[in-house]
């Protein structure tokens, strides 16, 4: 993780203002959604914390429920014991919002970050004419560039894949289980708002994984394309130029635990199992 940390640092600092400008083309929407998701969390957490206060004030009658359900091997509710265990409920509450935020902004800006750097190789193979192709100290600086992206690109993926599996899995049964509440609660606007919240929070999540693996897949295999877009008719060096296209064709991607890859393929599959899921809970609850 600190590799991949000084390598952002220094390609931000050692760039060209061209390539600063790659950079920042690349990332600045990616620092956007990183703070759209932070602050659907920040939405969440707050709404699962306040709505049960909220409900013990207005709500005639109301339960003493916490924020975050779960068993205790004793009477939680009782005056004296119940503010205490609101209180240590709600703080792992946000010491969990503040994790998931936190690991899936560094998963999705370390991503768009390699799908960065595999951009500016790919203009760099552009820029190459009929003349540089034959001096092999350019080449090889441009062939070295593109196995540092793959270096890079690989440790992200050893990094994060577990993370990834993991969110993929558990996704599929939160996008479900959230759907489902809410059309049991839709009476209940409180109740209603508080999963709705939820919802947008674990798809944008699941999105951002997702997106984060498609940009750099997508990047890394055009590569290939600015590779043969140069001037390279006629070079003595043609021979690698083939072994070039031929490595960009094999992509990086990020992987859910090495099984499958992660992109809007993926996306729209978990989206469709908890869809799947979602009316089979709906079909045994008329039953």
């Amino acid at each position: 993780m600190l590799y991949v940390v000084e390598t952002m640092r220094e390609d931000w600092i050692r760039s060209t203002d061209e390539e600063r400008a790659i950079l920042r083309d690349k990332c600045l929407f990616a620092f956007k959604l990183a703070k759209f998701f932070a602050i659907s969390v920040t939405i969440t957490c707050s709404a699962f914390i306040l709505m049960p206060m909220l409900e013990l004030k207005f709500v005639e009658n109301a339960k003493r429920m916490l924020p975050y359900r779960g068993y205790f091997f004793f009477n939680h509710t009782v005056p004296g014991v119940y503010e205490y265990v609101y209180l240590v409920n709600s703080m792992l509450g946000v010491l969990g919002c503040s994790t998931i935020a936190c690991a899936t902004s560094f998963s999705l800006i370390t991503s768009i970050h390699g799908a960065a750097k595999f951009a500016i190789v790919q203009k760099d193979f552009e820029r190459i004419d009929q003349v540089t192709w034959n001096n092999s100290e350019i080449v090889g600086r441009c062939v070295r560039r593109h196995q540092e992206c793959i270096r890079f690109a690989e440790t992200v993926e050893n990094i994060i894949n577990v993370l990834a599996l993991a969110q993929f899995v558990i996704s599929t049964g939160l996008i479900c289980f959230a759907g489902f509440q809410m059309t049991t609660m839709l009476t209940d606007r409180a109740r209603f708002t508080k999963y709705a919240s939820f919802l947008n929070a674990a798809v944008t999540e699941l999105f951002i994984f997702s997106y984060g693996g498609q940009s750099l897949k997508s990047e890394s295999e055009e590569v290939a394309e600015g590779v043969y877009s140069s001037n390279w008719i006629g070079s003595a060096l043609s021979s690698n130029l083939r072994l070039i296209v031929l490595r960009s064709r094999k992509p990086c991607t990020i992987t859910a635990g090495k099984f499958y890859d992660m992109s809007f393929e993926s996306f729209l599959k978990v989206l469709s199992s908890s869809f799947s899921y979602f009316t089979v809970l709906l079909a045994m609850e008329e039953e």
